[in-house]
């Protein structure tokens, strides 16, 4: 297909082009890093869905990992057969399908692992895949499990000093390898192992789990065990580690366990395959039906902090960013949550409709996680591009506290009909309300609330709107008097941001962010370049 398109029409109308621009803060593996912490710098604040992708018919059950400006994720089958499974990379800022591995045929539910250009996963035939991560060709694979049941490799390959660890659940054993797929070593341990279980490192040690049961710790250097710490059942999670201390979690109990392998402290748990998530002296672990709460303890002695009833047991791991704490519900109205990592209150939720094993991965504000209802869902700050009609109008409503509804007609080209524009269920799907009760003094209809989050008179926390920050002075008209510039060539940043007066759209958690540019009549034809038709296919009609 040309990559130059003309698109002709009586009527065709441009009206918005979504293009989320993101960052490099990558999640390139199971549980962000190396020692499986799970934690990030900054997460998403409200429940903007930005998109949501079904790769296939199968489950999504393991993490998604993000690497530059793509999402590595994996479909799985259901009790049954299914088609079209495997390793997908998807564009984060779209969800746009970019190529599909089968991985043998039948998927994963394993977290990949990303190394420059190559993404490393396990599968269910009980291959280790090697996979370009361009094109989706496969690199090399090898078989580490011979008896793989349903998981295969469920495990998610750990990238540590340019090398690559790996569990088969079957006999209980670690495989390592280079980057070019030789099996340079290995630990063979007694029985087997939870078919989710990981490796971590830390210090030039690797620590998993063995069938004994018992945590592992090896000398990577000399391939060496330094150290077992034996429990009194079978451990479920992969190890987190954090200045200098593991925590993992047994069916029944959770441990914290020094770098000589002396415990730290150990407490009651009804564990899951919920990893822990370790942030700011607290640890972060899901617990089963019988409970169905996420808890908070003390990093440094267990004890509680705070502990957040749920719908349902946590399988999905917590993922902890700028305050907040993700994960997911595994039943059959699974939930994804946004606890305040503080004190276990609810920020948000969103409720999926079904089974959550999916551990959330988190990426310059953005966080994705998978369900069983094949989606994977992207939440996040929300950026795109608006084209305005000039000399249009369009009618709000807005209403002050206890009065009936009125409405307003506003000019599309202000900074608040640019908001209107690209709130709507086609683009942003974001609820908003619109207050008037200064408008009799001043003219002015503000922001109430966006996407759930409400202006707070007790915190002093509302929403403002800033024109091309830092460049111009923030204005000081309301968002329906501020006409935005009708040149052709300009360019205006409206940015919607909540918090005190001290927040700026730089430090602010929750922002809304709109490129605009006026047009004086509604085109005939259009030209866009683009590379695939759905994306043309995106081109809406105005209003």
């Amino acid at each position: 297909m040309n990559p130059k398109t003309l698109i002709t029409a009586t009527t065709v109308l441009l009206a918005l082009v979504l293009t989320i621009t993101v960052a490099s803060a990558d999640w390139s593996q199971f549980h962000c890093d190396h020692g499986r912490t799970g934690n990030a710098s900054d997460g998403p604040f409200t429940k903007m869905v930005l998109w949501e992708t079904k790769p296939s018919v199968g489950y999504i059950g393991g993490g998604a990992s993000i690497a530059g400006d793509r999402v590595y994720v994996l479909t799985w089958p259901p009790m049954g057969a299914s088609s079209n499974l495997g390793l997908f990379c998807l564009d984060n800022s779209t969800g746009d399908i970019l190529w599909r591995n089968p991985l043998g045929g039948t998927g994963s539910a394993s977290t990949p692992a990303v190394a420059g250009n190559r993404v490393f996963v396990g599968s269910v035939t009980g291959d280790i895949y090697c996979v370009n991560a361009l094109d989706g060709v496969t690199i090399w694979n090898r078989t580490i499990d011979e008896s793989p049941a349903y998981w295969g490799v469920a495990s998610s390959p750990l990238i540590y000093n340019d090398t690559v660890f790996v569990n088969s659940f079957s006999d209980a054993k670690l495989h390592i390898f280079d980057f070019y797929g030789k099996e340079l070593w290995s630990v063979n341990t007694p029985s087997n192992i939870n078919q989710y279980a990981s490796p971590a490192a830390s210090a030039g040690m690797v620590f998993f789990a063995g069938g004994d049961p018992a945590l592992y710790c090896v000398n990577i250097s000399n391939r060496s065990i330094r150290w077992t710490f034996n429990t009194t059942d079978t451990i479920k999670t992969t190890p987190a580690i954090e200045d200098g201390v593991v925590y993992f979690a047994t069916k029944n109990r959770m441990y914290a366990v020094n770098m000589t392998g002396d415990m730290v402290w150990s407490r009651d748990l009804k564990a899951t395959i919920s990893s822990p998530a370790i942030a700011h002296g607290k640890v972060y672990i899901g617990s089963g039906t019988s409970e169905k709460k996420l808890y908070c303890f003390d990093a440094g002695n267990g004890s509680d902090i705070w502990n957040a009833a749920v719908n349902g047991a946590i399988l999905s791991s917590p993922a902890v960013a700028d305050g907040t704490v993700y994960f997911g519900t595994n039943t059959g109205d699974g939930t994804i949550y946004a606890l305040n990592a503080t004190d276990g209150s609810v920020r948000w939720s969103y409720d999926t409709g079904d089974y959550i094993m999916s551990s959330p991965s988190i990426s310059d504000g953005m966080m994705f996680i998978g369900s069983d209802t094949g989606y994977l869902y992207a939440f996040g700050i929300w950026k795109g591009n608006a084209v305005l009609l000039s000399g249009e109008t369009l009618n709000v409503t807005a209403r002050n506290s206890g009065a009936d509804r009125a409405n307003y007609t506003i000019s599309r080209t202000t900074a608040l009909g640019a908001f209107v524009k690209v709130a709507g269920a086609r683009y942003g799907d974001f609820d908003f309300t619109i207050n008037d009760s200064d408008y009799a003094a001043s003219g002015t209809l503000f922001l109430d609330s966006i996407a759930d989050v409400p202006n707070d008179e007790t915190e002093g926390e509302y929403w403002h709107y800033w024109v091309n920050y830092p460049d111009d002075q923030k204005p000081g008209v309301g968002a329906n008097e501020f006409e935005l510039n009708d040149s052709r060539s300009a360019r205006d940043v409206v940015t919607f941001y909540y918090g005190n007066g001290e927040t700026t759209p730089e430090n602010s958690s929750v922002v809304i962010e709109i490129t605009t540019q006026i047009i004086e009549k509604k085109p005939e034809a259009i030209f866009i370049t683009v590379e695939r038709r759905d994306f043309i296919e995106n081109v809406a009609e105005m209003s």
